[in-house]
C-alpha cells in the first residue's frame, strides 16, 4: 500500500526507510504549526511499498472490530461541530449559492470537506473516516482526486458572480496577493516568483485575494501564475468584479500594487482608493519633507499596541483638482524598527562585498553606498563608504509615511481604516496554517481550483465564527473565544442512535455547549435531565 501522505524517513544505521504520519497541528496563539509523528512501518526504498508494523496492524483490526460490535448496540454520531458550521453555512448564505451554482450533489461534498478542513486542518485525503463518523459525505482519496476536477474555473466563477452580487456590490474592499508553495513538476500555473514564505527552491503559485473591509468576509480570488507581480493581477480584477455586476465602493491596497496608471484606471472606473506612498516616489519624498514638523501640531493616535503615531493631511498634492489627500504619519516605534533593519542591512552588504558574496539582488543597495576597489598585487578587496553611516542615517526619513486617499479625509480615521486591512494578512495566516494550503498537495491544474476553492468555503466559515466570537458576552467567551475554541468546545456533543426500535437521544450538553448554541441562535435538541455532564448516554 503506497500513501503520498506517508513520509519517508532514511535511517542509515539499518539501511531502510522508516515510514510515519505526519499529524499537523495549528496553534493560533503562536502562529505556528506543529508536527506529531507516528511510525506506522518501514520500506526498502522511499515511496515504496510499506511493511506495517503488529502495533500499527493491531490497533487497525482493533479499531475496526470495536466500530463492529459498537454498531451493534449504539452508533454514537459527533454532532456539535456540524451542528455549528451548518449554522453557518445557512447564514452567510453559502448554502444558497452553492446550490445555485454547483448543484445539491457536489455542494453537499464541497461543504462536507469544508467542515473537515475547518476542524482538523489535516490534508483532505484523511477525511474519509471522519465524515463517515459525522454522517456526512464520506469521500475516500481516490474520490476526492476525481472530485476536484469537477470544481472547475468555470464553476467558481458563476460561484463568485453569485455571491459577489450581495456581498460586495458597494462596498470597501481589500486587496492583497499571497504565494502557495507545491512541489509538483507537472502543474502549468507554478512557476518560480517572489515567495512570500521565502520558499524560493519551490514552485509557486499566486492567489489574488478579495475581502469584504467591514466584514472581513472572503469575497473572491483568482489563481494567477507563480511569476506574475502583484500589480499585474490589480486590471484583471477590476475588471471581473465589474464583469460580476459587483463594482466596488472603493479599494485599500498595500504599496506593491502603487502605479499612477492603476490608480487612474480605478478613478476611470469610478472606484476610490486608499494606498500608501512607495518611499522612491519623489513627490511623497517633498511632501514628507514639507510636512516633518506639521505631524506634531495635533494629538497623535493611540495605537492598539500602546505606541503613538502623529499625523497630518494634505489636501490634492499633486494639484489633480479633485477630492484627493495625502495623510502624512510618524511613528516612532516605526522610526526604531526601520532604523535597526537598515543599519542591519547596511552592514552585511558591506561585509559581503569584502567577502565577494554580495546577491545580485543587494547590487543597487551596494551601489548606492559603498565604493569598491582593490590594492596592492594581490588585488586585495578595499571597500569604502560614500557617506559614514551616522549622516546616512540621519538622511533618511525613517518613521514618516504617507497613505494617498480619495475615501477618508481626516488622517485618523484613514489610518484606523488602512491597518483594519490587517486582518486579511491573518487571514492568509489561516489559509495556510489552519486549513491546510500553506503548500497544494494537488499535482495537476486542473485540481488546483476545486482545492483552492474548498479551503476558500473553509475560510468564509471560519471568518464568520470569528466575528460569531467576538460578539459573545463576557459569560461565554470564557468557554469560546475563537473559531477553533468553539468547535472544540462543542464536538462531545453527540447523537447516539440505538439499535431495533429505540429513539436516537442527543447527549447532555455542557454549560459551554449551551452558551454556544444559544448565543449562534442553535435550538439543539436536549434530554430531560438537565446536569453538566455528557458521559450519562454514553456510559
Amino acid at each position: 500500500m503506497i500513501n503520498k501522505d506517508f513520509k519517508y524517513v532514511w535511517e542509515e544505521r539499518r539501511g531502510i526507510y522508516r515510514v510515519v504520519t505526519d499529524t499537523p497541528e495549528y496553534r493560533p496563539d503562536t502562529k505556528k504549526t506543529i508536527h506529531h509523528y507516528v511510525t506506522i512501518g518501514k520500506a526498502k526504498e522511499k515511496n515504496g511499498p510499506v511493511e506495517f508494523g503488529p502495533k500499527h496492524l493491531a490497533l487497525q483490526e482493533a479499531r475496526k472490530a470495536s466500530v463492529k460490535e459498537e454498531v451493534k448496540a449504539k452508533t454514537v454520531i459527533p454532532s456539535g461541530e456540524k451542528l455549528v458550521m451548518d449554522k453557518a453555512v445557512t447564514d452567510t448564505g453559502l448554502s444558497k449559492a452553492l446550490d445555485k451554482t454547483l448543484g445539491k450533489d457536489l455542494t453537499a461534498k464541497v461543504v462536507s470537506l469544508a467542515y473537515f478542513l475547518l476542524a482538523t486542518g489535516e490534508a483532505l485525503s484523511n477525511s474519509e473516516v471522519w465524515l463517515q463518523e459525522r454522517e456526512l459525505s464520506p469521500l475516500n482519496a481516490a474520490r476526492i482526486s476525481e472530485l476536484l476536477p469537477q470544481i472547475s474555473e468555470e464553476k467558481c466563477s458563476l460561484f463568485f458572480r453569485e455571491w459577489l452580487k450581495t456581498k460586495a456590490k458597494g462596498k470597501t474592499i481589500c486587496y492583497d496577493i499571497t504565494s502557495v508553495s507545491t512541489y509538483a513538476k507537472d502543474m502549468d500555473l507554478g512557476e518560480y516568483g517572489y515567495n512570500r514564505d521565502h520558499e524560493r527552491w519551490l514552485k509557486q503559485i499566486n492567489l489574488a485575494f478579495v475581502t469584504d473591509k467591514q466584514t472581513h468576509m472572503p469575497l473572491a480570488y483568482r489563481v494567477v501564475n507563480g511569476s506574475l507581480s502583484d500589480v499585474n493581477t490589480l486590471k484583471d480584477t477590476v475588471r471581473e468584479f465589474i464583469q460580476y455586476g459587483a463594482t466596488p465602493y472603493g479599494m485599500v491596497m498595500d504599496r506593491g500594487f502603487w502605479g499612477q496608471e492603476r490608480l487612474q484606471m480605478l478613478t476611470d472606473e469610478g472606484i476610490k482608493y486608499m494606498i500608501p506612498v512607495p518611499s522612491s516616489v519623489s513627490w511623497g519624498k517633498k511632501i514628507i519633507s514639507d510636512n516633518k514638523s506639521n505631524v506634531f501640531l495635533q494629538p497623535p493616535h493611540e495605537d492598539d499596541d500602546g505606541s503613538k503615531t502623529y499625523g497630518c493631511t494634505v489636501y490634492d498634492p499633486n494639484g489633480e483638482g479633485r477630492h484627493v489627500w495625502a495623510h502624512v504619519y510618524y511613528s516612532p516605534a516605526i522610526e526604531t524598527l526601520k532604523k535597526e533593519k537598515f543599519v542591519e542591512k547596511y552592514t552585511k552588504c558591506r561585509q559581503d562585498l569584502l567577502d565577494g558574496t554580495l546577491e545580485e539582488s543587494q547590487t543597487d543597495f551596494a551601489a548606492k553606498y559603498f565604493t569598491v576597489s582593490t590594492r596592492g598585487r594581490g588585488g586585495k578587496r578595499h571597500v569604502e563608504e560614500k557617506a559614514h553611516l551616522v549622516d546616512v542615517l540621519a538622511r533618511q526619513d525613517f518613521g514618516y509615511w504617507v497613505l494617498y486617499t480619495d475615501m477618508e479625509k481626516d488622517w485618523v480615521t484613514a489610518l484606523d481604516d488602512y491597518r483594519d486591512r490587517g486582518f486579511i494578512e491573518a487571514g492568509f495566516d489561516d489559509l495556510k496554517g489552519a486549513t491546510d494550503a500553506k503548500r497544494l498537495r494537488v499535482h495537476y491544474s486542473k485540481s488546483v481550483f476545486g482545492h483552492i476553492f474548498i479551503q476558500f468555503v473553509s475560510q468564509i466559515l471560519r471568518t464568520y465564527l470569528r466575528g460569531k466570537a467576538k460578539s459573545f458576552d463576557e459569560g461565554t467567551q470564557k468557554f469560546a473565544s475563537s473559531p477553533s475554541s468553539i468547535l472544540t468546545r462543542v464536538r462531545s456533543y453527540s447523537k447516539v442512535k440505538y439499535s431495533g426500535r429505540y429513539k436516537a437521544q442527543f447527549t447532555q450538553a455542557t454549560k459551554g455547549q449551551r452558551l454556544i448554541f444559544k448565543a449562534l441562535g442553535i435550538d439543539a435538541e436536549q434530554p430531560e435531565n438537565d446536569e453538566d455532564s455528557t458521559e450519562a448516554l454514553l456510559n
